[in-house]
């Protein structure tokens, strides 16, 4: 279980750090 929630937790961070600069990008740019 501690495993898993690692996992879970190290692929929200990684998907959070690709999604998080395209918002920023849009929000400069709009």
């Amino acid at each position: 279980a501690m495993l898993y929630g690692s996992i879970v937790t190290f692929l929200g961070w990684t998907l959070y750090g690709l999604v998080s600069p395209r918002f920023e990008l849009k929000n400069k740019h709009g």
